[in-house]
């Protein structure tokens, strides 16, 4: 056991003893006390048998009713406070207050400081076993970002949670801004009559989250008064607030003593008789060492953990719940007439409690969703006059009323198929949410001791949400949501399927040798190599396959790798016997980030460099150009460029997005295109930059150093709300960056118009259904030079045929192979018009370019394999 955790230890038994003796004087006896608290590996103190336990309806603990902390105790002390319950004649501009706003301010005022005790008179020895520190709890973490002091720790944990569960935190956030509004109303009083130490305490915002978090975490339901009221009807109970919650009957629950007055009243009184709270004995047998557990209720971990802090490290998910609000209301705005639609609902009141429920099972939407998303699909009339409205709505007021089951068979498909598209979006984003935690380095966490515990808890609240969108999906596909008279099966898109799958038979990764080239502007690239130097020795004439990878992808992505292993692999086995350098852009598969600039689609001076050092390693090698997305569109604009000076003597490009602009309209247009695709690509732009933010801040103040407190401030942002942020400022170099907006550099960056310029072979492969790419440039700028093939499926860089036993193949990989070997065996190629290279120091540079330059600065060595980018979108 480490020091400060044995001095921890010593001061918590200490606490506890002195807890039990001041019980002793409220009238707790304590002879046959055999429970007491133990620190639990990675999950905090809990309240732990001391003996063999059996099931008994005798007491098991007693606390006095004078031991209690809430409005009954404290109204004793502090007479002249209003309070909520409390029959008194009311003046005009009193202030009452509840029991949760009384607690708060009670404890904010008496908080012990540091590893003191606290030195209030009535409460001192309790107050003093209140967790000193609440900083992971989620409450902390939002009220720290209002405030604008969280750390970078907390603003990635912020951004990580579910939307669903960000939304609760926020309304949770409200009530706790709520509370400290009415605590500032009678500050000065407050202190004046609370605080108990030796001096004044002034109330400050830090202490009252303290005091609010400890009441919300803490408290126990208790019938205090006979009216109502949920937020004066609770106390802070002694050696009881020290159990932890589980849902589970396996593990053992103090069971409170039934009461017998449980009808709610309004007498002249409304103050019930103070009482003892007593617990028995749990219901099954409990042994020496077992921890004990209360049931807070029947909570998912959603709700635990923005109240609570914690999740059920026992739950199975068989109790989750999702809230959908969000991507409902999406949907609902995709829809002709939309907006109107969304009016009617918030009339009707049909715009909360949009939730899917595990629990009972099966797995099902709430009535109001289905009411919500019935409502949506109905045919409204083009005109959308109120009068017809209402003859179309008639039939959904039936069917919220009772008076028939459904509407119709069209609409309860069309509901189904809302559903599906809801559980896509679901499954999506937990997938990529679980893939973004798991990703994250331990820098993140800036020392953190709690980080890795948090991060976790987040992990299953993603893992809750995917249970719960799979099992919905089970049930469409089975027919099981009974409020359809015909099921239909679960809708899925085939081009999104084709971008999708993994393909498990993709060649296993090569290996490489790795080189960093550092560039004049400080930037850095990564030029993975293969076949390494000493596993084959290959002609100084051999055709090199240079490679631009995807948005965020690398020399690691299993489409690099399906064409590169059969390009390089010897003729003698079937390969092309070929050599393949892979372009690994700034920040990319390992390669770090050495100055305040990225990359972008539009910017093709880093391969441009890249190039200029490609061919001073190997003069008498013809260059072959592949590029995939954002790299084909690189390609393509730096083909253009160059014309007859371009170094690349061919290329061949796949799923190049030629025009940017028209891509995203079509994507932010689109509900689907917008929460799965945008908003991924968006997401792993936003962990690459995360990835490097212990760098980053190493670096000179830049273009990119303003920008990180935003970056982080972004809630799941779509691709255009990223665009915005960064790539339009620090995409490239300058000019012609910072771009003034995205749509500017959407226009800037696209690669259609340019096609003319091209004087080398082309080959561009694109398919008819990517779910990304919307657009093609059919003319192909009327460029003998260029071809331009558009399959029949494919979706954005798949291309997937069923290959050996229950795996898929890459059907592109032929084509490709046949392209190269054609350009290189087939074609007499013109040598490049290309300007000489020199060494101008200990700079390449390319003659008439001289602010460009490229140094060698680290061989990384023989690589096999880098990790980068996961999930359904890798490398995009």
């Amino acid at each position: 056991m480490s020091q400060p955790q044995e001095l921890s230890d010593l001061l918590e038994n200490r606490r506890w003893k002195a807890l039990i003796a001041w019980l002793g004087s409220k009238g707790f006896d304590y002879e046959g006390l055999c429970v007491e608290p133990q620190t639990r590996d990675g999950a905090g103190r809990g309240l732990f048998a001391t003996r063999p336990l059996e099931p008994s309806s005798v007491p098991f603990i007693r606390i006095p009713a004078a031991a209690l902390l809430n409005s009954r105790t404290l109204k004793v002390i502090y007479p002249g406070i209003a309070l909520e319950g409390f029959r008194r004649p009311s003046s005009s501009g009193e202030l009452v207050i509840n029991g949760t706003q009384l607690l708060s301010i009670y404890l904010s005022v008496n908080r012990p400081e540091g590893d003191e005790e606290s030195e209030n008179p009535h409460f001192g020895p309790y107050i003093s076993t209140f967790p000193r520190d609440f900083s992971s709890h989620p409450l902390s973490w939002i009220v720290k970002q209002e405030l604008g002091t969280a750390g970078y720790h907390e603003l990635f944990l912020l951004q990580d949670l579910p939307p669903s569960v960000l939304s609760e935190l926020q309304a949770v956030a409200k009530r706790f801004w709520d509370d400290w509004k009415v605590a500032l109303q009678r500050k000065d009083v407050f202190q004046k009559i609370m605080c108990t130490g030796k001096q004044i305490k002034i109330l400050n915002v830090d202490d009252f989250l303290w005091g609010w978090l400890t009441v919300n975490t803490r408290c126990i339901y208790s019938k205090i008064f006979t009216e109502n009221l949920p937020l004066s009807n609770l106390t802070m109970c002694p050696i009881i607030d020290l159990a932890n919650h589980t849902v589970s009957t396996f593990l053992p629950q103090l069971i409170p003593q039934a009461t017998t007055d449980n009808v709610w009243a309004t007498p002249e009184d409304c103050l019930l008789k103070p009482c003892d709270f007593t617990f028995l004995t749990p219901a099954q047998a409990v042994d020496n060492g077992n921890e004990l557990y209360l049931k807070y209720g029947g909570h998912c971990n959603r709700t635990l953990f923005v109240e609570y802090g914690f999740v059920d490290e026992h739950s199975d998910h068989a109790g989750g719940e999702v809230d959908v609000s969000d991507l409902v209301c999406e949907l609902i705005l995709q829809k002709t007439a939309g907006k109107e639609i969304k009016g009617l609902l918030d009339t009707e009141g049909y715009l909360s409690e949009l939730d899917v429920y595990a629990f009972p099972a099966p797995v099902h939407p709430s009535w109001r969703l289905l009411c919500a998303l019935r409502l949506a699909n109905l045919n409204f009339p083009v005109k959308f006059e109120m009068a017809d409205v209402d003859n179309v709505m008639q039939s959904w007021r039936n069917v919220t009323m009772g008076i028939a089951d459904f509407i119709s068979e069209d609409n309860e498909f069309d509901v189904r198929n809302d559903l599906g598209q809801i559980c896509d979006i679901l499954l999506t984003r937990s997938a990529d949410g679980v893939r973004r935690l798991q990703d994250d380095g331990e820098s993140t966490a800036g020392g953190c001791p709690w980080y890795g515990w948090a991060k976790a808890s987040i992990v299953k609240l993603w893992e809750e949400e995917e249970h719960v969108a799979r099992a919905l999906v089970h049930e469409l596909g089975n027919g099981c949501e009974n409020s359809s008279p015909t099921p239909q099966p679960f809708l899925f898109f085939m081009g999104q399927v084709s971008s999708w799958l993994p393909s498990p038979a993709a060649p296993k990764l090569y290996t490489t040798d790795s080189t960093l080239l550092r560039l004049k502007d400080g930037g850095t690239l990564g030029v993975d190599a293969t076949p390494p130097g000493h596993d084959r020795v290959v002609p100084d004439n051999t055709p090199i396959i240079v490679v631009l990878h995807g948005l965020t992808g690398g020399s690691h992505e299993a489409y690099v790798r399906a064409i590169l292993a059969q390009a390089v692999k010897p003729k003698k086995e079937g390969g092309l016997g070929y050599r393949g350098i892979v372009v690994n852009f700034r920040g990319c598969a390992g390669v770090p980030l050495t100055s305040g600039q990225l990359y972008s689609a539009g910017h093709t001076d880093d391969l441009r460099q890249a190039l200029v050092y490609i061919s001073h390693r190997y003069p008498k090698a013809p260059l072959i150009g592949v590029g995939f997305s954002l790299g084909a569109g690189v390609i393509t604009r730096y083909l253009a460029q160059e014309g007859v000076r371009s170094r690349l003597r061919s290329a061949c490009i796949l799923s190049c997005p030629w025009n940017l602009l028209l891509n995203s309209e079509r994507m932010e247009g689109s509900f689907f295109l917008r929460n799965v695709y945008s908003k991924a690509m968006a997401t792993n732009l936003v962990n690459l930059i995360k990835r490097h933010i212990p760098a980053i801040n190493k670096l000179p103040e830049n273009r990119m150093t303003p920008l990180i407190p935003k970056l982080y401030a972004l809630k799941n942002p779509t691709l255009i709300e990223f665009d915005s942020l960064v790539t339009r400022t620090i995409g490239g170099s300058s000019p012609p960056f910072p771009l003034p907006s995205a749509r500017a550099y959407y226009e800037w960056a696209s690669s259609d118009h340019c096609l003319k310029d091209i004087r080398v072979p082309l080959l561009a492969l694109n398919a008819d259904d990517d779910p990304v790419v919307g657009h093609l440039p059919l003319d192909i700028g009327n460029n003998g030079y260029v071809a331009l093939v558009v399959t029949a499926g494919g979706g954005h860089l798949g291309w997937f045929e069923e290959g050996m036993g229950k795996f898929f193949r890459r059907w592109i990989t032929r084509p490709v192979l046949e392209w190269l070997r054609a350009v290189c065996e087939d074609v007499n190629m013109e040598p490049s018009q290309a300007s000489q290279i020199v060494e101008d120091g200990e700079w390449l540079v390319e003659v008439g370019r001289e602010e460009l330059g490229v140094k060698v600065i680290g061989d990384v060595g023989e690589i096999e394999g880098i990790e980068g980018e996961g999930g359904l979108f890798a490398g995009l």
